[in-house]
């Protein structure tokens, strides 16, 4: 483990020793968290700092569990404008927060929120021009993006990964219910729970940030647009837990 991320543990156990409000504490953990990720995914690192990741995980999960009411102090500190570490990021506190409504146990909220982290960590091998591009993608480069879950997959299991609910969560991410999904098409309970946990979460950020093409939706309108137009790839049990988190 290089001196960088062997750093992260410590600035962020120096950082929250003076944060004094949960807030503060859930922003100085996003913030570390993410610049860990920019690292991994600038450096295009395939060699994983799995110890520091774990070590992360546990501390994203330790907030989540401190009250009900987390939803909208951390909707006022992700990053609004896209990028695929803030994305991870986004993605493994919201999976984080909709698994502690679900009553999983402590084990299961480290798999769900560390396969949540790493989901898209195969785009380190997808070109910055295809991920920044600013308007429509060709064919080939949708082809390019879309293996992305595959990476990721064989990235994890390079790193000595082999529990299967965490490669699963990230190789099935973007599998919907009614089989349009990649990269198998599979239908409905085929697909794991972990996976449709992370593809929520995933779609709700994706809209909820500002990308190259377009400005970004309110998390009002982004749960409108998941209600309305993706009835039938979603599982509607998770979406209604984040309409109710949003209420609370």
């Amino acid at each position: 483990m290089n001196s960088k991320k062997k750093s992260v543990i410590l600035r962020l156990e120096a950082a929250l020793s003076f944060a004094n409000t949960f807030e503060k504490k859930l922003a100085t953990i996003y913030h570390i968290v993410a610049s860990l990720m920019e690292h991994i995914f600038t450096q295009k690192d395939e060699k994983l700092p799995k110890d520091t990741l774990h070590a992360c995980v546990v501390q994203i999960i330790g907030m989540m569990r401190i009250s009900n009411s987390v939803m909208h102090p951390l909707l006022r500190i992700m990053e609004k404008e896209y990028t695929t570490h803030h994305h991870s990021v986004n993605v493994a506190f919201m999976a984080s927060l909709l698994g502690n409504a679900m009553h999983y146990t402590h084990e299961q909220l480290v798999d769900l929120t560390y396969a949540a982290l790493l989901h898209d960590i195969g785009k380190i091998r997808v070109e910055n021009s295809i991920l920044e591009k600013p308007g429509s993608l060709s064919h080939e480069e949708f082809e390019s993006i879309k293996h992305h879950t595959k990476d990721s997959f064989s990235i994890l299991e390079q790193n000595g990964i082999t529990n299967s609910s965490i490669l699963n969560a990230v190789l099935l991410h973007h599998e919907k219910l009614d089989g349009s999904g990649y990269p198998k098409g599979l239908l409905k309970n085929e697909i794991p729970p972990f996976a449709q946990m992370i593809g929520v979460c995933d779609i709700f950020d994706a809209l909820t940030t500002k990308r190259t093409f377009r400005n970004s939706y309110t998390s009002y309108e982004a749960l409108m647009i998941i209600k309305h137009e993706m009835s039938h790839q979603l599982d509607f049990h998770l979406v209604d837990i984040l309409i109710r988190m949003l209420h609370e």
